[in-house]
């Protein structure tokens, strides 16, 4: 599954309500969220699926070549399918040899 614009709005909004509640604030206090975040102590819900989508990309990337996710890796490689945004995104930010970084643990 894509996490589109909207989802990860809707992820973010979600996070922001549940830690008012923890807070016991409302939208009526006008507490800006930064000041909630900072109360909270809470890492961005984003930050964190970036994490995991790195943790996982690396996972993939040091496995043995003959495993099924590496082969799909490859396929999507040499295919122009939609479903290849996650390896997009990783290849916006981290270049076209993601693969070849990733199997350096440390960077």
């Amino acid at each position: 599954m894509t996490l589109t614009k909207r989802s990860a709005e809707r992820l973010r909004a979600t996070q922001r309500a549940m830690e008012r509640a923890m807070l016991g604030t409302s939208l009526r206090d006008h507490i800006r969220n930064d000041e909630i975040r900072r109360r909270t102590k809470v890492t961005d819900v984003m930050r964190r699926v970036a994490e995991l989508k790195w943790r996982w990309a690396g996972h993939v990337a040091r496995q043995d070549p003959s495993r099924w996710t590496n082969k799909m890796m490859q396929l999507c490689k040499m295919s122009q399918e939609p479903q290849k945004e996650m390896r997009d995104d990783i290849q916006r930010i981290a270049g076209r040899n993601w693969l070849q970084t990733a199997l350096d643990r440390q960077t």
